[in-house]
């Protein structure tokens, strides 16, 4: 598909969310949500966060969420360096658990590197689910409570 023919369907897919949210069709709040799980288009979500209705963080900033659970990685990056997306620490510990489960390294990177981050969560779910790789990586970080190492002695894959 050519970058004309992209770009085309790019339009035309703004266009009939226009003219969906004009008809009262779609809440222009859920829209930002609708487009991360729908669309996954970086240009679209450019062109949404630029609308000055448009808030990132409703609906408990589900359309960070959603790009973390379906691995959108470069949405999720244009979401997560918005000055306006504050993620509470329930969000943050969700947002977490999902990118270790899409297997998304750069992903858990970025939300890990957030002073906010707990990493215990990810540690223990990484145990469970045999995510050693995951494991080696979170054990220099400085919050990883002190009970964690005494349970990781037991485990001979470490």
């Amino acid at each position: 598909m050519s970058a004309q023919t992209c770009y085309s369907m790019i339009i035309q897919y703004c266009e009939t969310i226009t003219k969906l949210v004009d008809m009262g069709r779609i809440d222009i709040r859920d829209l930002l949500q609708l487009s991360a799980e729908y669309s996954g288009s970086l240009q679209v979500m450019r062109m949404l966060l630029k609308d000055p209705r448009i808030d990132p963080t409703v609906n408990g900033n589900a359309a960070l969420l959603a790009t973390v659970r379906f691995d959108n990685e470069n949405v999720f990056s244009l979401l997560f360096n918005d000055s306006r997306v504050k993620l509470s620490q329930s969000q943050l510990s969700m947002a977490l658990i999902l990118a270790l489960k899409t297997d998304n390294t750069s992903i858990l990177d970025n939300l890990l590197s957030l002073e906010d981050a707990d990493p215990n969560p990810v540690a223990i779910t990484a145990v469970m689910t045999k995510r050693y790789d995951v494991v080696s990586r979170l054990l220099p970080d400085r919050r990883i409570h002190p009970y964690f190492f005494s349970e990781l002695q037991y485990d001979e894959n470490l």
